[in-house]
């Protein structure tokens, strides 16, 4: 089930493990989609210092990688932790494929949301392996965690305020992932919690996931519950934050590269013939009720089908990474609503 919590009980297991010095190695592959699989074990060479060919290709690189944690034992005698996150049907088998079938110096950790991949995973090699299973937390715990995650002291016991939380919790439904979120929603928005119970109560969310997904009809509810308010609050506050955001949840759910999104809009631009360098006329005051004239710089629909109020979203998404005060202005403010994360690979900024 998503939003539990097994990525951050996983990351907490791992940065409490490196920090007593029980793993000195600890390396951390999204395990999402079998791309990444492959491109985080590839990095371990790097992270390792370890020489090789120039032009070695991925997959030997992951080989070299394999061999090295199941070799690390006669090699050194520091331990280390591998953590293979999110592993699913598609990216189950590489995994089987690319995991170490032996070492004493090694553990290895994973997550997955399905138990039929948990229990193959287990039994992976002949051998079978400890499984762990999370459930919701319970109201009393989800509603205390809310109250932390909003920084609302209770202090003496107010019952209004602590009978609002519960009926919040049980509205979005005990997953840490909705009761976070909805917290860092009230923070961001300086809503009370009556406020935001009114919010979440007002039954218009469901659309949001009005879609075929995997996802029962309990996780579906708690997930739109989650982020349908905030969204709504960033389209009307925001509308060029919130194609931004659309862009990337259309891309991937992690580790995209601000760069190759900027690439790609110059290749979109390119093959526009520059049209999204263009001067947005509805955004710059042009009278859209006088017809055109030859002499205006309008977009053309291109043979891929993109309409110019496609193109116009696009034209603001762009001129936010030409500026990078703007860009990091968009990121905090989607990280304040917990809808972001930006990190460092390597040299590489993602979102």
């Amino acid at each position: 089930m998503p939003g539990l919590g097994k990525t951050q009980l996983a990351l907490k297991y791992a940065n409490i493990a490196y920090n007593r010095e029980r793993f000195p190695y600890v390396f951390w592959i999204s395990a999402a989609s079998v791309e990444k699989l492959k491109k985080g074990f590839s990095k371990i060479l790097d992270l390792l210092g370890l020489a090789y060919p120039a032009g070695l290709d991925r997959s030997k690189k992951c080989n070299t990688a394999q061999i090295w944690l199941e070799d690390s034992e006669s090699i050194t005698k520091r331990k280390w932790l591998l953590v293979l996150d999110n592993i699913n049907e598609k990216s189950a088998e590489t995994a089987r494929k690319l995991t170490p079938r032996s070492n004493g110096n090694g553990c290895i950790l994973m997550t997955t949301r399905t138990k039929h991949v948990a229990e193959s995973m287990a039994i992976a090699f002949g051998e079978h392996h400890m499984c762990f299973g999370l459930d919701p937390v319970n109201d009393d715990n989800a509603v205390q965690l809310l109250l932390r995650a909003a920084n609302i002291d209770l202090g003496q016991s107010e019952d209004a305020v602590e009978q609002e939380t519960r009926e919040l919790v049980k509205s979005i439904g005990s997953l840490p992932l909705a009761v976070d979120q909805a917290a860092s929603f009230m923070k961001e928005s300086g809503h009370s919690m009556n406020k935001i119970l009114d919010i979440y109560k007002s039954g218009q969310a469901d659309q949001v996931l009005g879609r075929e997904n995997d996802l029962s009809r309990y996780q579906e509810r708690s997930v739109i519950a989650a982020f349908a308010p905030a969204l709504d609050q960033l389209e009307r506050a925001s509308p060029q934050t919130s194609d931004f955001l659309r862009i990337l949840a259309f891309l991937d759910p992690e580790s995209i590269p601000i760069d190759m999104l900027k690439e790609g809009f110059q290749a979109l631009e390119r093959s526009n013939d520059g049209a999204l360098s263009s001067p947005l006329s509805s955004r710059l005051g042009r009278d859209e009720t006088k017809p055109l004239s030859p002499t205006d710089n309008r977009l053309h629909v291109p043979e891929s089908g993109i309409g110019d109020q496609a193109m116009d979203d696009l034209k603001l998404v762009r001129n936010l990474l030409d500026s990078q005060v703007d860009l990091q202005k968009v990121i905090q403010y989607l990280q304040r609503l917990s809808l972001l994360v930006q990190q460092k690979d390597g040299e590489i900024a993602t979102l």
